[in-house]
């Protein structure tokens, strides 16, 4: 299920960046609708962060959500804050009998790291997203120490391990954009992005959306690479 979100988001993406070239061949609209009514046919609940922030991504709906079970999903306080994020609420507030930024900004470890590199990422992407929308001074823990040690992370081929890794790296990359050092990471990635050929929908998704991170017109023939895996009935599949 975690793929038909990244597809949610990539759609998303594109359909917010308002790009002409698939005026007539690709109704990003339509393909949205298609992709929530099939969720809404086979899921029950939005029950994780990465579902929350994706139908909300399209201006849709979640009635409500279990923080605890957001919490539990991940154990990790980065995804409930973009939860909260997400759905306009207060990510300060107390959860558990902590406030779940303090808590997120006491697992940064004495080398800048957030543990695993999915931790790393959603960890910096939920302090800046609180960052951006209270100001600077809402958050304060060792952001150049973080960034430090996501650029170690970048490979000699420019990629971060993987396609996904490397999407999800320039997001947050691009946060600090200004840094002369950070921009040369951020050329290096994006070439890595188009001069790699992916073939698996989620692969093709990430490409997109790292591409779109860097500025990049998105050439229809990629998206048509995507839109390609749609099933018969709209739906697309989950597994690839």
């Amino acid at each position: 299920m975690k793929k038909f979100f990244t597809l949610l988001i990539t759609l998303a993406i594109l359909l917010a960046t308002a790009t002409p070239a698939f005026a007539e061949s690709i109704n990003l609209s339509t393909e949205i609708n298609n992709i929530l009514e099939h969720y809404s046919k086979t899921e029950k609940s939005v029950d994780t962060f990465e579902s929350i922030v994706a139908v909300y991504s399209v201006n849709s709906k979640v009635n409500t959500f279990d923080e605890l079970k957001i919490y539990e999903n991940d154990k990790s306080y980065a995804g409930l804050i973009l939860s909260r994020l997400a759905t306009k609420k207060d990510p300060f507030a107390e959860f558990n009998g902590v406030n779940p930024v303090e808590a997120l900004i006491s697992t940064q470890h004495d080398n800048g790291s957030f543990g695993t590199f999915n931790q790393h990422f959603y960890s910096m992407a939920a302090l800046e997203s609180v960052k951006a929308l209270r100001g600077p001074a809402s958050v304060t823990y060792a952001s150049g120490h973080a960034l430090d040690y996501l650029k170690s992370l970048q490979k000699e081929d420019g990629s971060f391990g993987d396609v996904e890794k490397t999407a999800k790296a320039i997001t947050i990359l691009n946060e600090f954009s200004q840094d002369a050092k950070v921009s040369v990471a951020i050329e290096s990635a994006k070439k890595y992005l188009i001069n790699t050929e992916f073939t698996t929908l989620n692969d093709l998704c990430y490409k997109v959306q790292g591409l779109v991170e860097c500025g990049e017109r998105i050439d229809p023939e990629l998206m048509a690479k995507i839109i390609n895996f749609k099933n018969n009935d709209g739906s697309y599949p989950d597994n690839l």
